[in-house]
């Protein structure tokens, strides 16, 4: 593409990207609603799927100078690398799934045995009271020692917490009121971290564009995606950490300028050298961990919390499936026609 369409596109979509760093204003009041959360499980989802397609189906690719074949076999191999993926995802959320509901149906079982010792065994106490009281208590004690173990600082633990309940309570209520609060070292890591990550993104989508349109769209909506659940994820941490809303929102939006800074250097390394192909590869690698190493994991952590639970594993479970499919099914239809899109 021309050296002016490089830069109009690559900076359009960075400022878009770039506001998303500040939907957490519109959606703060939002995040207590249950559509909310259902939302945000989705687009964690759909990130994930964005991220492997951009990566298996542009960035890789282009790293190892694939896209400018005839053929295109390398995308069906692309899809296949996805497919293992899926299987092996769906593998485990299934045998996570019959997991759950095998304990459930033990602990089912347990209280069943329960319920018919309470309710037959007063008839028969009338025979042999003292034997029945003894057998009562050694099935209850049984029961016990399967469900929980002993700790040895049991007491030890309770008697701290008598402690704390009964003179914590004025420490407590001083330390919420004081307005020069220290914030955790966990909040400069993270807008460290997050300003980093923005930069590679920007890097990438500089050198995408120089390349070609299509793979710097492509690159674009995957990083827009992953931006979203991200930058909430970001802004809520802030805000647990003590820092005031104010100046967690003031820093997540000055960490994602950093995007800027990354495009400028990606265009004009794409334009000048021939290092895009390391660029390609550097955020190629750095798609496919995000991806499948912190969000899929968080797919996961998020079907079986209770909050999940009280969704419906059934629910979950296709929606994470729904929003993974049509990321990488995007990110598909856009490798394979979009090079009959012309942006002239």
């Amino acid at each position: 593409p021309p050296c002016s369409a490089a830069w109009g596109y690559s900076l359009l979509f960075v400022t878009l990207i770039n506001l998303c760093a500040l939907t957490g204003v519109l959606v703060l009041p939002c995040m207590r609603l249950r559509s909310y959360k259902l939302v945000l499980i989705f687009m964690v989802a759909l990130a994930v799927g964005t991220l492997v397609g951009s990566g298996l189906l542009f960035l890789i690719p282009e790293a190892f100078a694939l896209v400018h074949d005839d053929d295109l076999d390398y995308i069906w191999k692309a899809c296949t690398i996805m497919g293992g993926v899926y299987l092996f995802y769906l593998t485990e959320r299934i045998m996570r799934m019959i997991n759950t509901h095998r304990e459930v149906s033990v602990a089912g079982f347990d209280l069943f045995i329960i319920i018919t010792v309470i309710f037959f065994f007063p008839f028969y106490s009338m025979i042999n009271n003292k034997h029945i009281e003894t057998q009562l208590t050694h099935i209850f004690v049984a029961f016990d020692l399967d469900d929980q173990q002993p700790s040895p600082d049991h007491g030890e633990v309770a008697v701290k917490t008598t402690l704390t309940n009964g003179h914590g309570h004025s420490h407590g209520h001083s330390n919420s009121q004081d307005p020069a609060q220290e914030v955790a070292p966990v909040a400069y890591m993270i807008i460290f971290g997050d300003a980093l990550h923005n930069f590679i993104d920007g890097l990438s989508i500089g050198s995408a564009f120089t390349q070609s349109v299509m793979t710097g769209v492509s690159v674009s909506v995957a990083v827009m995606c992953e931006e979203l659940p991200h930058e909430l994820g970001d802004l809520a941490i802030l805000l647990n950490s003590g820092m005031p809303f104010r100046r967690a929102l003031m820093y997540n939006f000055l960490s994602a300028l950093t995007c800027y800074a990354g495009t400028v250097i990606g265009i004009l390394l794409g334009e000048n050298t021939h290092s895009h192909e390391w660029i390609f590869a550097i955020a190629g690698g750095m798609f496919l961990y995000i991806s499948l190493v912190d969000m899929m994991p968080e797919m996961n952590a998020a079907a079986e919390s209770p909050e999940g639970k009280a969704f419906g594993e059934a629910k979950m479970f296709i929606l994470q499936n729904v929003g993974l499919l049509a990321g990488f099914t995007i990110m598909l239809i856009m490798a394979l026609y979009g090079g009959n899109i012309d942006f002239s």
